[in-house]
């Protein structure tokens, strides 16, 4: 989860680079090549690398073998609530991310092993449906990196349970 915070970040930095460089109206450089790759780059559900085994094993076994009931409450809010919230905004960037997004950038870049090359980078600068498309990319990123950073925060006082819970059993 923490690796995809960082790429959606970087991702967020490269759309904030290129349409800073659109609203200044900046001469095409060919540094801008990796910001546009980096900026197009889709997103995959990150959520996919999370192991729920130990909580479905727990779940088929029974609630009941954890004693701290407070603790018990937190371990199905976070499994039930929580993570199925954060894969709900995981889910609705992969919508934001949709293929005439794709199609547009099939159109009007050259997609090489140097990044994307506008085809006409002055028809880019003039584009307001290519500056849109960056602009609903950005929000929907920065919705999800906020809902993961809330996640982690409230997540804390469920691990300090967690942590109080096992020097217990020491």
């Amino acid at each position: 989860m923490l690796s995809g915070l960082k790429s959606w970040e970087s991702t967020t930095k490269s759309l904030d680079l290129i349409m800073q460089v659109m609203d200044q109206r900046l001469p095409y450089a060919d540094s801008l090549v990796g910001y546009f790759e980096e900026a197009h780059r889709k997103r995959g559900n990150n959520l996919n690398g999370l192991n729920f085994s130990g909580y479905k094993s727990l779940e088929n076994r029974g609630y009941h073998l954890i004693r701290n009931r407070e603790l018990r409450k937190e371990i199905i809010n976070l499994f039930e609530q929580r993570l199925s919230r954060l894969s709900a905004t995981n889910n609705q960037v992969d919508i934001d991310n949709s293929s005439f997004h794709y199609e547009y950038i099939a159109k009007n870049f050259r997609l090489d092993d140097k990044g994307h090359i506008p085809h006409s980078y002055q028809s880019l600068l003039d584009d307001p449906f290519y500056y849109s498309i960056l602009k609903g990319l950005k929000t929907s990123l920065d919705r999800k990196i906020n809902r993961v950073h809330g996640f982690l925060i409230r997540n804390k006082q469920f691990l300090e349970l967690l942590e109080t819970e096992l020097s217990v059993l020491d």
